[in-house]
């Protein structure tokens, strides 16, 4: 059978084609290029072949590959001067959070944050003893940082 259907190739050694083959029978390209695929982690067995995982980063001109979301460090509480507030803090990740992060206080209210913002002040705050969580939100998965120190709300 031809590679092209309705085309039937000449005979070898016909002035048309030089003698050459049809293209699968000279080249190993598609067996190359599926080699490749599968160095670099992906799934072979389907066709496109696929990377899976949890986050998306595209890699060359291929199929999506998937790296995880990375949580800031844990963060650091300051005073405001206000009362009911205070100014958190902390040090992003190498790789930025696709949904940046929600700050969260153990006795009051949430905030979401933009990926490139490393402080944000938190309003409305319960008075006594909190801590602040800072939580990097990927597109498919989330990474909390640890607790922050204790910090008393007046």
């Amino acid at each position: 059978m031809s590679e092209w259907p309705g085309y039937t190739p000449p005979s070898s050694g016909s002035s048309f084609n030089g003698g050459t083959h049809p293209l699968s029978s000279y080249t190993d390209l598609e067996a190359a290029i599926k080699a490749r695929y599968a160095a670099d982690g992906a799934d072979v067995s389907q066709e496109p072949p696929q990377y899976y995982g949890p986050h998306t980063s595209q890699k060359r001109n291929e199929p999506e590959q998937h790296l995880t979301t990375v949580a800031p460090a844990q963060p650091t509480v300051a005073a405001t001067g206000t009362a009911g507030q205070a100014r958190v803090t902390w040090v992003a990740p190498l790789v930025l959070p696709t949904n940046g992060y929600l700050v969260k206080a153990s006795t009051g209210p949430s905030v979401g944050v933009r990926a490139d913002k490393t402080t944000v002040d938190m309003t409305g705050l319960t008075a006594g003893a909190t801590t602040f969580t800072v939580t990097a939100q990927g597109k498919y998965t989330s990474a909390a940082s640890p607790a922050s120190a204790s910090f008393t709300v007046t």
